[in-house]
């Protein structure tokens, strides 16, 4: 353990301080130069005119889809497939929601032929 320690500190000291502000002086040198550079062309493009190059797009076709290149280009493609999504969701909760009601429905047609049957006993009996 002792020995860990010992080779820790003798590297430390080995590098000198002055080659250290060195290595820290041109690592933050080349970031700063790499986001000048980033943010000189952006301007340029703008100002030019000249559209940013579009992002990658990348996904998986099933059998039988067709694919608009146009819609994948504008990104329009994965908002429609949310779209799609949410559709085919708020389907199903309606569908869900119309057989629960139905379900109700039929019980409470039970419950309400159950009643004017006592009913016509009652009434038979007075």
């Amino acid at each position: 353990m002792a020995d860990q320690k010992k080779r820790a500190h003798t590297l430390r000291t080995k590098q000198n301080v002055l080659e250290t502000l060195k290595d820290l002086g041109s690592s933050a040198t080349s970031q700063a130069g790499d986001l000048v550079r980033e943010t000189s062309q952006d301007f340029f493009r703008e100002l030019v005119g000249i559209k940013k190059s579009q992002e990658k797009r990348s996904g998986e076709i099933q059998a039988g889809e067709s694919v608009q290149i146009s819609e994948v280009i504008s990104g329009q493609e994965e908002e429609n497939k949310k779209l799609r999504a949410q559709i085919l969701l708020e389907r199903n909760l309606a569908s869900d929601e119309k057989r629960i009601s139905q379900e109700k429905t039929d019980n409470l047609r039970v419950q309400l032929q159950a009643l004017m049957t006592e009913v016509a006993k009652v009434a038979a009996s007075t």
